[in-house]
């Protein structure tokens, strides 16, 4: 369950999301990124594709930092994504 449907893209190959829980997570890949084609060119018209991707986690509360894992299978991106949907407001 989204919060207002706030999925978003970015200037580079990824999405992030706000659940209704107030928590934001962050899936990248390509250039500049913890993923399997990190050495890629920046180039955002160019389809890119990863084995594994950069997922961030940032809690609801005003001043909570990101915290960034790297090189993750899309197997654990998922459980992840999972797991801080369900998460309660107040563990930030």
């Amino acid at each position: 369950m989204m919060s207002s449907n706030r999925a978003k893209e970015n200037y580079r190959k990824g999405f992030s999301m706000t659940f209704d829980n107030g928590w934001t997570v962050s899936v990248q890949w390509g250039a500049g990124t913890y993923s399997s084609n990190r050495d890629a060119e920046f180039n955002g018209n160019v389809p890119c594709d990863a084995t594994v991707a950069e997922i961030g986690i940032k809690g609801p509360k005003e001043g909570d930092a990101w915290e960034v894992d790297g090189w993750l299978p899309s197997d654990k991106i998922a459980r992840v994504i999972f797991n801080v949907s369900q998460r309660a407001a107040s563990l930030s």
